[in-house]
């Protein structure tokens, strides 16, 4: 007997073993699996002629799917192992149309059927109201009438009641005003600021494409604006690592780019960085106090 439980134990636990086993599994996969992606972008004659393709894929081609969009319109295809799942806007428009119609086809259906009820009914003789007489008549318009106030006070009460509103609003500007700055330069906060920045610089360093290549041509009416815009461009041009060639044109207004973008994101970063930020006792004490300040405001 006792050989018999000991048996169903040990089944038990090799049955309980595997579950575990194939929980993590799934649950490895889904945080180190990257989704991988790729990303054209082409664009001529200032946006006249825009074409946009995105391919993107996960866990081994498992689940794939692409996004087009030109000037004909948005196209979505997702495909999971062998089934393919299409997302086409015409499709969606003709079945809102014929819900349209089907809900125009049963109110016609409805009024035909109340007008046929109506013929149906017998004639009902109405009888002749009663004149009411012409002293009562004369008497309602002397009760229905009521002493009109007058408008000067009127706008004596609206301009009082703006005044204090806006005195009011005031006073709760000053308050909020001292509350966030003293908010701001609690050491506390400044820490969770700064370990938050730190955590997300990281998070980008890990999750930019591995390529991003291509040109943009670009021109306005106006020299100078076309010369800021290059400056504005030149701040974030070494964060691009000089892949992508920027030709400005002074005397042309133009836009053609041709982009490509290829990376891959894993969720593990996020969770790990969620964890880190949740671990850390100055970003819980900062959530809590963005908390009473949301709840004040």
């Amino acid at each position: 007997m006792l050989h018999i439980i000991l048996c169903i134990l040990k089944i038990i636990g090799w049955i309980l073993l595997v579950m575990l086993a194939v929980i993590l599994l799934v649950v490895g996969v889904f945080l180190l699996a990257p989704v991988r992606y790729r990303c054209n972008l082409n664009i001529q004659d200032d946006f006249k002629n825009v074409n946009l393709k995105l391919k993107f894929s996960w866990i081994f081609h498992l689940i794939r799917g692409q996004l087009l969009y030109n000037n004909d319109g948005l196209d979505v295809q997702v495909k999971i192992a062998w089934k393919t799942y299409p997302i086409d806007q015409e499709e969606k428009k003709a079945q809102e149309d014929r819900k349209d119609n089907t809900v125009v086809a049963n109110v016609t259906n409805a009024s035909l059927e109340m007008h046929s009820e109506q013929r149906e009914e017998p004639f009902i003789e109405k009888k002749p109201k009663r004149e009411r007489p012409i002293q009562d008549v004369e008497k309602e318009p002397k009760k229905s009438q009521k002493k009109e106030p007058n408008k000067l006070e009127q706008l004596i009460e609206k301009i009082k009641y703006t005044f204090q509103k806006i005195c009011a609003t005031i006073k709760t500007l000053q308050k909020k005003k001292d509350y966030v700055q003293r908010f701001l330069k609690n050491e506390i906060h400044k820490n969770a600021w700064s370990v938050c920045l730190l955590h997300v610089k990281i998070l980008l360093r890990r999750v930019k494409p591995k390529k991003l290549f291509g040109t943009v041509e670009y021109g306005t009416d106006d020299p100078a604006l076309t010369g800021q815009v290059l400056a504005f461009i030149s701040m974030i041009y070494p964060f691009t690592e000089e892949k992508i060639e920027v030709i400005p044109d002074f005397n042309e207004k133009k836009l053609n780019a041709d982009i490509c973008v290829v990376g891959k994101i894993r969720s593990f970063y996020f969770l790990q960085m969620g964890i880190k930020l949740l671990l850390n006792k100055n970003v819980r004490i900062t959530y809590k106090h963005i908390r009473t300040i949301i709840n004040r405001i």
